[in-house]
């Protein structure tokens, strides 16, 4: 079942649930598998009945919420 599409400035991105569950799997920092700050910053906080994309998006160091010129 395809989530909410998100658009944002001009560009849309509509992503399955389950690729979105896996994204953020991967995303979720682990104390075996350490986290790469090079790559991704810091997690972002969001509430915790955020959209599914947007906690992705958190969880890899960007703000669901940017737009051009923030």
């Amino acid at each position: 079942m395809p989530c909410t599409p998100v658009v944002r400035w001009r560009q849309k991105y509509e992503a399955d649930e389950a690729s979105l569950r896996v994204s953020l799997a991967m995303l979720t920092p682990s104390d075996t598998i350490p986290r790469s700050e090079r790559i991704f910053g810091p997690p972002v906080p969001v509430p915790a009945d955020a959209p599914l994309v947007d906690r992705a998006v958190a969880m890899s160091g960007r703000r669901p919420d940017w737009q051009p010129g923030d």
